[in-house]
């Protein structure tokens, strides 16, 4: 699913609560993204960098939720800074 600021990805199991993986929809270094807010509660951000040599790495961020119902798009509110 996919918000006007980021996409969603919803992974639902039976006995778990569903956890939601947001990703900006563009580079990492230059997202407007502040917090990413799922059925009203503030979802984790992680940020991580892949090296790929000394001189060129990639970063990537992503906002991780868990949910004991599994959302909707109407459920996410992007926070933009």
């Amino acid at each position: 699913m996919s918000t006007e600021e980021a996409d969603a990805i919803v992974f639902g199991r039976d006995e778990y609560p569903s956890v939601s993986i947001l990703m900006p929809s563009e580079n990492a270094r230059d997202t407007k993204v502040k917090e990413i807010k799922v059925l009203g509660k503030s979802a984790k951000a992680v940020t991580y960098v892949e090296n790929f040599t000394g001189n060129f790495s990639k970063q990537y961020m992503y906002w991780t939720a868990y949910t004991n119902e599994e959302p909707v798009v109407e459920d996410f509110k992007v926070i933009m800074e």
